[in-house]
């Protein structure tokens, strides 16, 4: 029969030692998740970008709507509307034109509900 010292000598551990071994590695992965999550929770309160205040990033949020609509219509009207005045290679970048503008018009929207939330109005939409 053989011994937990002699199952040491000859390289295996007991059981005991790789269950607390294994316990150790859990608690330190709990930690770093919970210091992860507190993280987040960190950069969620504006605390990550200092030089941005909430009121200046819903200013840029609505500005950066109305570009992108009044991009979005011109793009449209000379994609659709008025494709006998422009070239295909003009009518091509205004068709990719309506695309990227909608994509801007997500982000200010984005932007814009970001700086309300961080302004304590829940109810914006």
């Amino acid at each position: 029969m053989t011994t937990n010292e002699d199952l040491q000598r000859i390289g295996f551990l007991p059981f005991d030692t790789v269950r607390s071994a294994f316990n150790h590695q859990y608690e330190v992965s709990k930690m770093n998740a919970i210091t992860a999550w507190q993280g987040v929770e960190r950069t969620q309160n504006w605390q990550f970008i200092s030089n941005i205040k909430p009121q200046t990033a819903l200013n840029l949020g609505r500005a950066i709507i109305s570009l992108a609509i009044f991009c979005m219509l011109a793009a449209i009207a000379i994609a659709y509307f008025y494709d006998a005045y422009f070239s295909i290679s003009e009518q091509t970048c205004a068709h990719l034109t309506v695309l990227i503008s909608a994509a801007f018009f997500k982000l200010g929207y984005v932007v814009r509900l970001a700086a309300h939330h961080a302004l304590g109005n829940y109810n914006a939409g």
